[in-house]
């Protein structure tokens, strides 16, 4: 390919949806091999950005915060180093980040019909119509927007940079019980009879916030001795590492879940919710299983201990 393609992905919302986009990338580099693939994301989702496979620069948009008015917004469009962009590609199609591909004057213009400034999006390459599966396969069939050539729906890839944080134990699990929203949570009473259960094992618990610091405490004061606590005590490569060094991972529907997938440990995710039910991974993709129909305890520890072979109380 004589000219080099810049390709701009603009995502600045949670872990998972920044992962998700992660075939989108790998398929751009496949079939664009000389392009280069830019993230746009927000200050904190800096390193989820930047160490996925094929993600050549990441730039922050602070949308937000210092790039919040339509002004400053301009400001960061003009001063935007890459040129000649030939797609962008504003992730869900909402009004802020379509209106920015637009600024940034791309060739292409690759969304959703969501936002009200995306219904009236005509500049593809191709006609298509974005695919109704998982948000991972819908975001790749964007791509179909400026190809013709077939879209291979792969596994995320994250690559982290090693670090100086040390679990003390060779063997372990790790649980991360807690998300965004207190519904998607894995309730106390399932954590504490999993960990009862599985007294044999070490798990690792992992999240941020006021609603896992809750539940490391139910932990203490119910004296149980097999969970090394790192809650509220790691960034995102710290975690990543954690994760990446486990023997498997248990997690609610919450962005973690989806970085244990992209480093390819075997992972148990519980989906209390049913209508997110297109962020549950594919479990022909990834080394997971998902549980979304029977969220009780009992089905919750039978497909732990099925799936994982962890070793069991009454062993």
């Amino acid at each position: 390919m004589a000219k080099r393609n810049t390709f701009v992905i603009i995502n600045s919302y949670f872990i998972g949806d920044i992962l998700l986009t992660n075939s989108l990338v790998q398929n751009i580099k496949r079939l664009f091999p000389d392009s280069k693939v830019v993230s746009l994301t927000s200050p904190k989702l800096v390193d989820i950005a930047k160490y996925q496979e094929g993600v050549d620069d990441v730039i922050v948009w602070d949308r937000k915060g210092e790039h919040k008015s339509f002004i400053n917004m301009l400001k960061f469009a003009w001063e935007f180093p890459y040129k000649d962009i030939y797609a962008c590609f504003p992730i869900y199609g909402l009004d802020r980040p379509v209106m920015l591909s637009r600024l940034l004057g791309a060739k292409y213009v690759l969304a959703p019909r969501n936002g009200f400034f995306s219904k009236f999006l005509r500049n593809s390459k191709y006609k298509y119509t974005p695919t109704t599966g998982t948000m991972q396969s819908q975001m790749l069939s964007l791509l179909k927007g400026v190809t013709k050539e077939e879209l291979i729906d792969c596994p995320m890839k994250f690559n982290p940079p090693s670090c100086d944080l040390k679990v003390p134990a060779e063997d372990y699990t790790v649980l991360i019980p807690t998300t965004t929203r207190l519904s998607k949570d894995i309730p106390l009473e399932t954590i504490l009879e999993m960990l009862k259960v599985f007294h044999k094992n070490k798990f690792v618990l992992l999240g941020q916030g006021e609603q896992i610091q809750k539940i490391s405490n139910e932990i203490k004061n119910a004296r149980i001795d097999n969970i090394i606590d790192f809650t509220n005590k790691t960034n995102l490569i710290e975690a990543a590492n954690i994760i990446k060094n486990a023997k498997c991972v248990i997690s609610a529907d919450t962005g973690l879940m989806h970085l244990a997938c992209a480093l390819g440990v075997k992972t148990v995710t519980v989906f209390y919710e049913t209508f997110t039910k297109a962020f549950m991974p594919n479990e022909s993709l990834y080394d997971v299983k998902v549980i979304k129909d029977d969220t009780s305890t009992q089905n919750v520890i039978e497909t732990i201990k099925y799936f994982t072979e962890m070793e069991f109380a009454n062993e």
